[in-house]
């Protein structure tokens, strides 16, 4: 298992998340992350051959101010009942998991990150949503697309799974 030592960590804008429990979500994670303040991107890192989350994840904040105040208040906060660790991200571990430039997660602002799905699929994943869920995906999209009108309508054409299940 490979452990992250902040020793040696520059400051950055963004920061690590250890001891991640394996079915915690993004969303669990962004309400403890917010509380240092506004969140640019969350992202959980997960094995490619099974898909299983492996416990650790990036989050980046718009600053690295941001991003300290983070690591001094949220490092060993409980989520999903495991005390998570927060420190400084290694741009080159970041660099490995997202295949950036080490300074992003990979969101560009106005930037679509497309993953194209089937239909098959995407009706299987939207009928296993609840009616709060669904509500939240259509929420975030509109939001996504009223910062990003192109985009979302570059995404839609591009990914008929998401035009339907919105």
């Amino acid at each position: 298992m490979e452990y992250h030592n902040w020793d040696n960590v520059p400051e950055s804008n963004i920061v690590f998340l250890g001891n991640v429990a394996y079915n915690t979500t993004e969303e669990q994670l962004r309400k403890m992350l917010e509380l240092a303040g506004p969140v640019v991107d969350i992202k959980l890192v997960f094995d490619s051959q099974t898909g299983r989350a492996k416990g650790y994840g990036f989050c980046q904040y718009p600053d690295a101010n941001i991003a300290a105040s983070a690591i001094k208040n949220l490092n060993d906060h409980l989520v999903d009942g495991r005390n998570i660790k927060v420190g400084y991200a290694d741009r080159r571990r970041v660099q490995r998991s997202f295949n950036t430039d080490g300074t992003t997660l990979g969101s560009v602002p106005g930037e679509a990150v497309s993953r194209a799905i089937g239909l098959g699929q995407v009706h299987r994943l939207v009928d296993e949503l609840g009616s709060g869920e669904r509500r939240a995906l259509v929420g975030q999209f509109a939001e996504f697309a009223r910062d990003n009108l192109m985009a979302a309508r570059e995404e839609l054409a591009r990914n008929r799974g998401l035009a339907w299940a919105l």
